[in-house]
């Protein structure tokens, strides 16, 4: 059964990704609305266009910004957000933007994580204070998670910036780890069991994003890497190596040491 309905500006509620969002509609028009409600006479209009929040260029990394001061925008926004800003066709990326210290506010997961949880998109905060460091006069990267007086853990290593990809491809040589007051305590990653056996360490630090393997330079993202789809003076996105989209804000100018 169909029919239309016309209505002026009015309140819409609107059932998308499993949460009720409420619009207000500011102009009238005609819509279609079918009866689906078993044993109920319920008329229910649906709209031609979904009303759902969209962003472009302009509005997404603005978005960003606001969500990492306030952690307070919704997941599905964010990521919806971050994907915009991958589809952009010029991306401004370079490595000197990237330089210094970056503070992991927003990961959407693995691809894996996310076929689990059955859904294509969306994703969560960081819980903690995890940290990316990238210097571009070195080209060394440091990567961890810092937890106040308790201690931090923290992965040092080399990359390499392939401009045409945006693309930051890295190793890790050594991991620290602080203890209160003691240490860092310093080991070298050498070899292969070695790097099996820091996986599932390093991929808690990155939210999923790095995932590191033995090193491997012959072919392009046979290491680990961070494809940048977006970067200015306040934040950064990328998406990893493990498939998931995240972003970073900019918490100090110069690079870890």
């Amino acid at each position: 059964m169909s029919s239309e309905c016309a209505f002026a500006r009015s309140s819409l509620h609107v059932q998308n990704r499993g949460k009720t969002r409420s619009f207000t509609v500011e102009r009238s028009g005609k819509f279609g609305y079918q009866n689906k409600t078993k044993g109920k006479n319920l008329n229910l209009c649906v709209l031609a266009e979904a009303s759902i929040p969209t962003f472009d260029k302009i509005s997404a990394p603005k978005l960003l910004k606001e969500a990492s001061k306030t952690k307070k925008v919704d997941p599905e926004d964010l990521y919806d957000a971050l994907k915009v800003l991958e589809k952009e066709k010029e991306k401004q990326v370079s490595l000197e933007a990237l330089n210094g210290q970056w503070q992991l506010c927003f990961t959407s997961g693995t691809k894996k994580v996310q076929a689990n949880l059955n859904r294509n998109g969306g994703g969560s905060y960081f819980p903690i204070q995890a940290v990316q460091s990238f210097n571009s006069t070195d080209l060394t990267i440091r990567n961890g998670v810092y937890l106040g007086p308790v201690g931090s853990l923290y992965f040092d290593g080399h990359f390499i910036w392939r401009e045409k990809q945006r693309m930051l491809e890295f190793i890790f040589e050594q991991i620290s780890i602080k203890l209160g007051p003691l240490g860092p305590l310093t080991f070298n990653i050498g070899d292969k069991d070695a790097w099996d056996k820091l996986k599932g360490m390093e991929e808690g630090v990155t939210g999923g994003q790095g995932r590191i393997s033995q090193a491997d330079g012959s072919n392009i993202g046979s290491n680990p890497f961070f494809t940048f789809v977006y970067v200015d003076d306040e934040v950064c996105a990328a998406r990893g190596r493990g498939g998931g989209l995240a972003f970073w804000t900019k918490i100090e100018d110069a690079p870890s040491s």
